[in-house]
């Protein structure tokens, strides 16, 4: 979530705070300047963020497809190890 602030000297910090990102803080001149930096780095973060998912979601659904099963066993077993999740 992106905070916008004015500062005593006049200028405008924008401060992008999501959990598990680094905080970022830039200062600008003009309220709007700073607003749309803001809303460029929660997307970008976003953009990331689903990035991550669906490379996970690929990845599952390949292990998925290409897992070997022997169907006289009562429990479903598998040759290739879990999917890795990061």
């Amino acid at each position: 979530m992106a905070t916008i602030v004015k500062t005593p000297s006049g200028t405008w910090n924008a401060m992008v705070r999501p959990q598990g990102w680094p905080t970022t803080i830039k200062a600008f001149r003009l309220e709007q300047d700073a607003r749309n930096r803001a809303w460029e780095t929660e997307n970008d973060m976003a953009k990331e963020c689903s990035a991550i998912e669906w490379r996970l979601a690929t990845r599952y659904s390949e292990w998925m497809a290409n897992r070997t099963c022997f169907p006289n066993w009562r429990m479903e077993c598998c040759w290739l190890p879990e999917p890795a999740i990061f």
